[in-house]
């Protein structure tokens, strides 16, 4: 993203975890969760120019998992302590 003005936020079903989208195009760059006084976060790698050196993508289904499940699935597979920073912050 090109500017942090184009970054917009939006939480959905359980309330549990924050989706970092494009205001400009609408693609799932990013998405985080704060648990036991840690942030966890996941990046889309589809979304990001270039080669990521991320591993293979980890196929979910999180509309079938409760929040505490959905908590325990990510705090296994997310990166922990993550921080946000735009561009001019």
């Amino acid at each position: 993203m090109q500017s942090p003005d184009a970054l917009r936020r939006y939480r959905q079903g359980s309330n549990t975890a924050e989706f970092l989208l494009c205001d400009r195009c609408g693609v799932l760059v990013a998405v985080v969760f704060e648990h036991k006084a840690r942030f966890y976060g996941a990046v889309n790698a589809l979304s990001l120019e270039g080669p990521t050196g991320f591993g293979g993508a980890v196929p979910a289904s999180p509309q079938v998992l409760a929040p505490g499940e959905k908590v325990a699935r990510w705090s296994q597979l997310w990166v922990p302590d993550v921080e946000l920073v735009t561009s001019g912050t």
